[in-house]
């Protein structure tokens, strides 16, 4: 029983997904935020690249709890709690802010997928990629952090 309430829940998360059109792999949303010409293997390596994923993961993910929730609530409403006024406004009431999270997430989504985060992307995945120019602002690695902070050459720290 179990088994088939979780299969089922997999299921319903899946199908969100593919409605959504957010069926795409990390390299292929790495692709459209790089402006495709990088190469995926330098991009890949930076902190701006987990950070997209991550908030691309987190994205899906939240939209799947929220589709999941309005859902929910559609479906424990009956037909005369639909036509009752005093339901309906409290129905409202819970609806409402869980569809207006659902439209910020879309947007979100669709901000990742068409690249409009592409000039963000780009400057942290380059600054990341030139340590020379990024180090006099923020240590981008575990080396160029215990050098700051100790102000001595990596090989010199105990």
């Amino acid at each position: 029983m179990a088994k088939k309430i979780i299969l089922n829940q997999a299921r319903a998360i899946k199908q969100i997904i593919e409605n959504e059109g957010c069926n795409i792999s990390d390299r292929s949303l790495l692709d459209r935020n790089s402006l495709i010409q990088l190469r995926w293997e330098q991009m890949g390596k930076t902190g701006a690249a987990s950070r997209l994923v991550s908030e691309w993961n987190s994205v899906l993910g939240e939209l799947a709890q929220v589709e999941s929730k309005i859902k929910e609530e559609y479906s424990k409403r009956t037909d005369k709690e639909a036509r009752d006024e005093e339901n309906k406004k409290g129905f409202e009431a819970k609806i409402k802010p869980l569809e207006q999270r659902r439209d910020e997430l879309l947007k979100k989504k669709d901000d990742l997928l068409n690249g409009n985060k592409t000039m963000q992307f780009m400057s942290e995945a380059f600054a990341e990629m030139s340590p020379d120019i990024i180090n006099g602002l923020v240590p981008v690695n575990f080396q160029a952090y215990a050098e700051l902070k100790t102000h001595k050459a990596f090989k010199d720290i105990d």
